[in-house]
């Protein structure tokens, strides 16, 4: 099963868990939403070049760090939006409250979303699925962060839970995920599906669902390996 993150590189490490190296980025203090999206953008080209614990370190833990400071006093119900859509139900969702909302972009929960991938990494996977779960907070329908999370599950074997999460991952791209991001988010999703149908011996049920990624995209490659693999698991019943 391919990495949520759809990243191929090779970490070499010889601690476990994201112990500190080098030294710490300052504190973040300006409030400037391009600012953050550089930080966290130089910070997901650290972790591509395998450089996993200082990527989390001097990038994402000041943009975490600087998030939960600026909305410590818990006044506001907070959420973090790619588009206008998703940003309209969630004020939906708390405008019956009367509860003061913020809507911020996505750079906190992506913040998030990257280091509980460092944690898988590390096989942390209590850690990784408690700040997946911060991450869903933040943005409740953002299907990538539900991805990753049917993936721990899948680690875990935990077929039922998996099958559950992914289906929501399915279900939020369809109707919220940004349209450059729609057909990547949707397939990783029906993907995670399928392999878990698989697991779960339900055969008819996974082909189904990886015919309909190549009806998405013909060329989906671990669709089309998946479909073979089915097929051979029939020869063998």
């Amino acid at each position: 099963m391919k990495k949520i993150l759809f990243m191929v590189f090779v970490v070499v490490f010889t601690v476990a868990g994201c112990a500190s190296t080098g030294q710490k980025r300052e504190a973040l203090s300006v409030d400037n939403e391009k600012h953050h999206r550089a930080i966290l953008n130089e910070g997901v080209a650290v972790l591509k070049k395998g450089k996993i614990e200082e990527s989390v370190k001097n990038y994402m833990d000041p943009l975490i760090e600087y998030y939960e400071n600026k909305y410590k006093d818990g006044s506001k119900a907070v959420f973090c939006a790619r588009t206008n859509k998703e940003s309209a139900v969630y004020i939906a969702m708390v405008i019956a409250t009367a509860e003061s909302i913020m809507i911020e972009s996505d750079v906190w929960a992506e913040a998030l979303f990257y280091k509980a991938y460092a944690e898988v990494e590390f096989k942390n996977y209590d850690q990784a699925k408690s700040l997946l779960e911060r991450s869903i907070k933040l943005s409740p329908y953002n299907s990538g962060y539900f991805s990753e999370l049917g993936h721990i599950y899948q680690i875990e074997k935990n077929w039922e839970k998996s099958l559950e999460i992914f289906k929501k991952a399915e279900k939020y791209a369809g109707e919220y995920s940004p349209d450059k991001e729609k057909e990547h988010e949707l397939t990783r999703a029906m993907r995670g599906i399928g392999y878990t149908l698989i697991e779960m011996g339900r055969l008819d049920e996974a082909e189904e669902i990886y015919k309909k990624c190549l009806q998405i995209n013909s060329n989906d490659r671990t669709a089309l390996n998946e479909l073979e693999y089915i097929k051979q698991l029939r020869k063998k019943q």
